[in-house]
């Protein structure tokens, strides 16, 4: 099983332009959806599968110094996540994911759900 995760913020290009403007991350990208939504996004980072909570709370840890920036440019229309992606290979068996308090907690903090794509 491998595993991805980066924090992902979706909305319209003026808000999307200003989120990037103000946190100013060397390492984001910039991009329109299909749905014509506009994408910004840190850089993914691999998880270890076997303590997926360490790997998606030190993510969450870098980035905190600009959980209060992002949260500014989230509302109605624009959302946050953390995304996970998960791929197994053709004979694995799913297992569950852990989320510890404090995993939550940054989630909570940075005002994102999590988004858990799953592929075989």
């Amino acid at each position: 099983m491998k595993m991805e995760a980066y924090i992902r913020i979706l909305g319209s290009e003026a808000k999307i332009r200003a989120l990037q403007n103000d946190v100013n991350l060397p390492d984001a990208t910039v991009k329109e959806t299909k749905a014509r939504l506009w994408n910004y996004e840190t850089k993914r980072v691999l998880v270890n599968s076997e303590d997926s909570d360490e790997g998606l709370k030190a993510l969450l840890l870098r980035y905190r110094p600009f959980f209060s920036a992002i949260r500014a440019h989230c509302n109605g229309d624009t959302d946050a996540y953390l995304e996970l992606i998960t791929k197994y290979e053709p004979n694995e068996d799913p297992r569950g994911l852990f989320l510890s308090a404090e995993t939550i907690s940054l989630l909570s903090e940075l005002g994102a759900a999590l988004d858990n794509d799953v592929y075989r």
